[in-house]
């Protein structure tokens, strides 16, 4: 048994071993797969206090180990090799947003028309274009794409594009704009107040003035995995219910809906979303549907993002980061070794499985067309369970005894599945298909 660790929360351990049972001329043979995995405390959200105390507004992940937040007093902090670091900037103004490019590229705003860029790792000021700006947030796409919305007094939202050259108002509507997000340069979505939506298709931007349920401020937008806009916000005048909405062509129709204030971000990643707000507010997206989950803060969150359906970042007010990473589970047939006995490599991994999991073990057993399988036992097979557990390690291996019935012939095929389990609760799962020639 080889035991590697991948990085930060994932252990992979490596099997090789040969069970055979004969019995009255016939012959079946399986594998035994010794599972080791490091306890986590990073399954699920959890809450880091950085180096500030500077509420943080802004939030750009060019991975799960690359991840840049922005805050009050010029506040930024770059993520790498597991640790939160403050980067030199040349303001002291707020910054309410910040989109990197790659490590040592991208541009942040705030208020006062605030613009900040970096290149080569250092942070510049731009000559303000007006400094009666609020710049909310910002989308790039590439060193020559870059959006910039805001609002100012006159005539209210503004949408300022860079160029790769200079910057320039593209777009302006009366309100406060807050968020944008696109699937790409002709599928672009923005919010703002009173239930305010714009398009742009990669040539005219358009106001949606289609009906909501109620009026409301929106306050975030994302894209789900078909291209269609997700938003949220709160209802007019009171800010007393909280709305998720999406679009899919016929109109807007609500997600979830429920008395809670301030709902000020989302975003999604295939099948996996989240909503955030006020009091550290967290609303996950689930095959149910959308529904309140408990967070680990009582902070409030403005704003989130996802690296993946399995890890994301929040940034909350007083310097508070929250982080997730959700438990993942593959089971990879390696290489079919040729030799006398038939034996198999093969690779469970278990990505961020958390304090106070433990995982099952399945195997079926195709045995030309008769499948015989645990955990519903069956006379003919029967499983030994062995577990030792440690202060930060557990390590599980299921051994298989095998008593074939007469006539039976020779298991042909075996189905590996690998689970993890909270509580009785399924939290993610992997299989694979074994066979022999």
């Amino acid at each position: 048994m080889l035991t590697e660790l991948l990085g930060r929360d994932t252990i992979r351990t490596y099997c090789l071993v040969d069970f055979k049972y004969e019995k009255g001329g016939f012959m079946a043979r399986t594998m035994v797969l010794f599972l080791l995995i490091a306890v986590s405390t990073h399954a699920g959200w959890t809450e880091t206090q950085l180096a500030t105390d500077a509420h943080l507004n802004g939030l750009s992940i060019l991975s799960s180990e690359e991840v840049w937040v922005a805050g009050q007093n010029g506040t930024i902090f770059h993520f790498t090799g597991g640790i939160w670091s403050p980067v030199t900037t040349p303001t002291t103004k707020q910054l309410k947003a910040i989109a990197m490019l790659s490590p040592t590229e991208g541009w942040a705003a705030g208020s006062e028309g605030v613009i900040l860029r970096c290149q080569a790792g250092v942070w510049t000021e731009l000559p303000p274009v007006d400094d009666q700006i609020s710049y909310e947030d910002i989308l790039a796409f590439d060193s020559s794409n870059v959006y910039i919305i805001g609002y100012g007094f006159l005539p209210g939202g503004k949408v300022m594009h860079w160029d790769g050259t200079q910057i320039t108002e593209v777009f302006q509507i009366a309100g406060n704009l807050q968020e944008i997000a696109a699937s790409g340069p002709d599928n672009i979505w923005i919010v703002g107040s009173q239930n305010l939506r714009v398009h742009y298709n990669g040539t005219t931007w358009t106001q949606d003035t289609s009906n909501l349920p109620e009026a409301c401020n929106l306050w975030g937008v994302a894209i789900d995995e078909n291209g269609y806009p997700i938003i949220c916000g709160n209802r007019l005048p009171d800010w007393d219910k909280c709305y998720i909405l999406t679009d899919t062509g016929s109109g807007w129709t609500t997600l979830y809906c429920n008395y809670e204030p301030w709902m000020l971000a989302i975003d999604v990643e295939e099948t996996r979303g989240f909503a955030a707000g006020k009091d550290g507010r967290l609303i996950e997206q689930t095959i149910f549907g959308w529904q309140r989950i408990t967070s680990p803060s009582t902070r409030q969150i403005n704003e989130i993002k996802m690296a993946g359906m399995a890890q994301g970042f929040a940034v909350c007010n007083d310097g508070r980061i929250l982080e997730y990473r959700e438990p993942s589970v593959d089971v990879v047939l390696n290489q079919r070794l040729y030799r006398a006995n038939d034996a198999f490599n093969a690779t469970c991994v278990i990505t961020n499985p958390g304090a106070q999991r433990t995982v099952d073990l399945f195997i079926l057993l195709d045995v030309y067309g008769t499948f015989f399988f645990w955990p519903a036992f069956s006379s003919e097979v029967s499983f030994e369970t062995q577990t030792m557990a440690a202060q930060d390690q557990y390590e599980l291996a299921i051994l298989p005894e095998f008593a074939w019935p007469t006539g039976v012939g020779s298991a042909d095929g075996i189905v590996f599945w690998g689970a993890l389990i909270e509580q009785g609760n399924l939290l993610a799962y992997d299989t694979e298909t074994f066979g022999w020639e």
